[in-house]
C-alpha cells in the first residue's frame, strides 16, 4: 500500500490535516477525497493529495472533487 497526504488549503492556508494514510490504489484516493470534501467543501477550498516522496498527485476544487467522486465512484463515493 501506498501513503499519502491529505490537505485541505483555503486562499493558501492549510486548515486540515491527514498524513501517511495507507491506500491500495487510486481509486481509493477519490474516495477519500469525496469524504473530505463532502466536510470541508466551501467555495474557494482545494484539496491537495501528496505521495510519500512530495509529489502532488492530485490538486481539486472542493466542489470539483464532489462531483468527480459521484461519477467515478458512484454509491461509494462516501465510504
Amino acid at each position: 500500500m501506498d501513503q499519502y497526504d491529505f490537505d485541505v488549503l483555503d486562499g493558501g492556508a492549510r486548515i486540515s490535516v491527514a498524513r501517511g494514510v495507507a491506500l491500495p490504489n487510486s481509486r481509493a484516493i477519490w474516495s477519500r477525497i469525496a469524504t473530505i470534501a463532502k466536510g470541508f467543501g466551501r467555495p474557494g477550498r482545494l484539496i491537495r493529495v501528496t505521495d510519500s516522496a512530495g509529489k502532488i498527485v492530485i490538486l481539486v476544487g472542493a466542489a470539483t472533487a464532489i462531483r468527480l467522486a459521484a461519477e467515478m465512484l458512484g454509491p461509494l463515493a462516501y465510504r
